[in-house]
């Protein structure tokens, strides 16, 4: 058997041998001229698929995650100017727990993810979903949101011990969330 410091070397033996290769990461994200002038094209062309775009745009999730609040029948909690849909998501490192939206918003009715590729297949010029998630993520950090709250927003799962065990984020993300205007 071999004791805790062979294992150790052992381990970053494996570590060297297969590392994961560099990529290039697509850091592009829309300025709200760019954003807000695809989405009155998109309200143009298709309704549902507009209110798709609002509510990625205001709760910076994926585009799954808003399925599954559109398909389930999930309970929605109303907090003064916001409201939150309790998801409870938990895909490998994906852990939504709530998807936040503007009190007032309604979900698209009838809008699948093949609705939505068909539609981004016919106009090739419409800013992709998931440089909204981006957006989002600027527009909080512009706002002064801690990214550990941005990422909770997110659905990203938390990296460090004090985000994963310390950090009321519920909390934080509540009162945070009303510091964005959406209007």
């Amino acid at each position: 058997f071999l004791d805790n410091e062979e294992i150790v070397k052992e381990i970053y033996k494996i570590r060297k041998i297969a590392k994961k290769p560099a990529c290039n990461a697509d850091i592009y994200t829309p300025t709200d001229d760019e954003l807000f002038s695809n989405l009155s094209k998109i309200k143009s062309l298709n309704e549902e698929v507009y209110k798709f775009y609002l509510a990625l745009m205001y709760s910076g999730v994926r585009i799954r995650e808003i399925e599954a609040c559109i398909k389930g029948n999930h309970r929605i909690i109303e907090m003064g100017s916001f409201k939150k849909i309790l998801l409870n998501s938990n895909r490998v490192t994906k852990k939504c727990y709530y998807v936040y939206l503007p009190k007032d918003f309604e979900l698209p009715k009838d809008i699948e993810i093949k609705d939505l590729t068909r539609f981004l297949n016919k106009h090739k010029d419409i800013i992709r979903p998931k440089y909204i998630r981006n957006w989002f993520y600027s527009k909080c950090l512009d706002l002064g949101i801690p990214t550990g709250v941005i990422d909770f927003y997110q659905g990203r799962s938390p990296i460090t011990v004090g985000n994963k065990h310390y950090l009321d984020k519920e909390r934080m993300a509540d009162k945070c969330y009303e510091k964005i205007e959406w209007e």
